[in-house]
């Protein structure tokens, strides 16, 4: 028995929980839904058992791969931006006179 991923969330939910539990614990946990028959797979599900609240969607999107190259992307077009400002202040100060 796995986790079962509906949607995008439910991968990065399985994601977080898989780097903080061993398998073992993740086994148990499946074992006891298993148990219990009347819930699903679900990371959400899992989370309750293990007694763990599941990050929010945009702190679970931040740590994933994507998330994180998105953050890169980001902070690149800022420097960009910001070197772009420098310039164009410079150039007015000596414009200005003001160097």
């Amino acid at each position: 028995m796995e986790f079962e991923i509906t949607n995008r969330r439910a991968e990065l939910e399985a994601q977080w929980l898989r780097e903080r539990f061993s398998a073992e614990q993740l086994k148990t946990a499946l074992d006891e839904i298993r148990r219990r028959g009347s819930q699903r797979p679900y990371p959400a599900n899992l989370a309750r058992i293990l007694g763990v609240a599941l990050p929010e969607e945009a702190e679970l999107h931040a740590a994933s791969p994507e998330g994180q190259k998105e953050v890169q992307e980001r902070a690149q077009r800022a420097a960009e931006v910001k070197a772009e400002a420098l310039a164009r202040i410079e150039a007015l100060r000596r414009k200005l006179g003001r160097v």
